[in-house]
């Protein structure tokens, strides 16, 4: 016990014994001590696109940065009972798919900004798509590879609105007939909305 009684007390003088300064004006500057570069800022993105899910493909992706240019965009999709095609369908420029109970879609789509931090600004990149059908008389798959390009821009701390638009290769399967054309080529446009975090 005098032991602890005794450590105590020298703590005390030396904690006494010090000198306090208040801060003035001149003194350094610690917020570059703080500064944590690019790791505290914005890197994540939940998405939907509004022209999708209009059109019946009910779609949520996820975007993550990976440094200040590249980003991967990743998602998927219920396709609905109303479906009606994209832009390219509507143009009668691809084919339908037919009758459609509901289904899936996938997407891959790497991206490379340029003109601000990603997910932020100006963007090109691929996005491969791969929609299965569930029709009244069997099943349907295409497999869309596009180049993209758009833009996004973010509101605020929380929202950011996307502009997408991009021209590749379709290939679409139906089950129980051959192929008619191997290669279509579409058209894909999209505004989507998200939550940045």
């Amino acid at each position: 016990m005098n032991f602890k009684f005794l450590l105590l007390c020298i703590l005390g003088v030396f904690m006494l014994n010090g000198h306090l300064f208040a801060q003035t004006e001149d003194a350094e500057d610690n917020a570059a001590y703080f500064d944590d570069g690019t790791r505290g800022r914005v890197k994540n993105v939940i998405k939907t696109g509004l022209f999708s899910v209009a059109t019946g493909d009910f779609y949520i992706g996820y975007e993550r940065a990976f440094g200040n240019r590249f980003a991967l965009e990743v998602g998927a999709g219920y396709i609905l009972p109303y479906y009606w095609g994209d832009l390219s369908q509507l143009l009668t420029l691809a084919e339908e798919p037919g009758e459609v109970e509901n289904g899936y879609s996938l997407r891959l789509h790497p991206k490379v900004y340029w003109h601000n931090q990603a997910p932020v600004g100006y963007q090109v990149g691929g996005l491969y798509r791969r929609q299965h059908f569930n029709l009244i008389d069997g099943k349907a798959t295409f497999h869309d590879f596009l180049m993209m390009g758009g833009f996004q821009a973010k509101f605020g701390n929380t929202f950011i609105m996307t502009y997408d638009g991009g021209y590749g290769a379709r290939i679409s399967f139906k089950e129980g007939e051959s192929s008619g054309e191997p290669v279509e080529y579409i058209f894909h446009i999209d505004i989507g909305l998200g939550f940045i975090f």
